[in-house]
Formats: C-alpha cells, sequence, structure tokens
C-alpha cells in the first residue's frame, strides 16, 4: 500500500507527517516540497477536523513535554533564588531581588492556575450544552 493510503485517525500517512512537520516549525512551503504535494493541499489538510485535532494534540504533547522540563528547572531556579535571597553575606539589593522573583513567580503560578480552572469550567459549560 502507498504512503498516501495508509489511514490512521481519519488522516492519511502524509497528513500525519505534515502535522509533524508543522509542530517542529516548518513553513507550509518547506512541508509541501518535503512531502511531494502542493501547498493548496497542505491548506486544504488543515480544515479538515481530523487534521486540526491532531495537530492540537501533537501541540499539546509538546506543551505538556516543555512544560515538565520547565517546571524541574523552575524548581532548580527557585532553590538558587531562595538560596541567595537568605544568604546573609548576598548584598541587600541581590537578596531582595531574589524575594521579589519568588513572589512574582507565586503570583504568576497562582494567575495560570486560575485560568486553568476558568477555561476547564468553560470547556465543560460548552460540552454540557453540545
Amino acid at each position: 500500500m502507498s504512503r498516501s493510503l495508509d489511514v490512521i485517525d481519519g488522516l492519511s500517512a502524509d497528513q500525519l507527517a505534515a502535522v509533524e512537520l508543522m509542530v517542529a516549525g516548518l513553513k507550509q512551503k518547506a512541508i509541501a516540497d518535503q512531502l511531494g504535494v502542493g501547498v493548496r493541499s497542505l491548506r486544504e489538510w488543515q480544515h479538515k477536523p481530523e487534521f486540526r485535532a491532531k495537530l492540537r494534540e501533537y501541540r499539546r504533547e509538546i506543551t505538556d513535554r516543555n512544560a515538565t522540563e520547565l517546571s524541574r528547572l523552575s524548581i532548580a531556579a527557585i532553590e538558587g533564588i531562595y538560596s541567595l535571597a537568605i544568604d546573609r553575606d548576598t548584598p541587600h539589593n541581590v537578596r531582595l531581588a531574589g524575594y521579589k522573583a519568588l513572589l512574582d513567580s507565586k503570583i504568576k503560578a497562582v494567575e495560570l492556575v486560575d485560568c486553568i480552572d476558568m477555561i476547564e469550567e468553560l470547556q465543560a459549560k460548552l460540552e454540557g450544552k453540545s
């Protein structure tokens, strides 16, 4: 069976490859050239609900992996800032900047959690009306 005739999740192998290349950040022309399809075909694929759903899924997976790595790194950064902030030998202005950075990070984290909660509530309401 040819590559373009294999179907997974309603998408051909070329369409799945296009999703992967889009998530990787390639431009439409480069994707079309690499897959041997026209840019117009690529644009048509992007209008398919299955294509958009797979693109969202792949982007979400990458975002989740990035968030996990950033979380790990941010813990180390916060520990380093905290060490500077409590070290009496650290200059006063550096300690103050450390405390400010810690507080700013906490505020942003709370705001992010609040936003996620609101989005989930809105999604639940929308799904309930469907």
